[in-house]
């Protein structure tokens, strides 16, 4: 009895099939971990801060000098622009 059972089990899951159910293949999905976007955000954050902080040093020492020569003022107005630009970058993520 047990055995007649069974074999009218595998018969009803073998031939009672239906024919449009198929078999999707996997999408493979591929997606940005936010803590690597995150350590992304940081890292550029630092660098511009450190380029802030190195311009501000050249601002610094140019202004001290008494006297400025030609290339001392082109020095200190891109340095200026640059550290503008950054800044500006920089507010503006807040």
């Amino acid at each position: 009895m047990v055995a007649s059972m069974l074999l009218s089990v595998i018969i009803i899951l073998t031939s009672h099939r239906s024919p449009h159910i198929t078999l999707r293949p996997h999408k493979t999905v591929i997606a940005k971990s936010p803590v690597t976007g995150g350590f992304q955000q940081i890292m550029a954050t630092g660098n511009a801060i450190q380029e802030m902080l190195a311009l501000r040093k050249m601002i610094d020492s140019l202004s001290e000098k008494k006297q400025l020569t030609s290339a001392d003022s082109a020095r200190l107005d891109t340095a200026l622009d640059s550290f503008q630009k950054l800044n500006h970058k920089f507010n503006q993520r807040k």
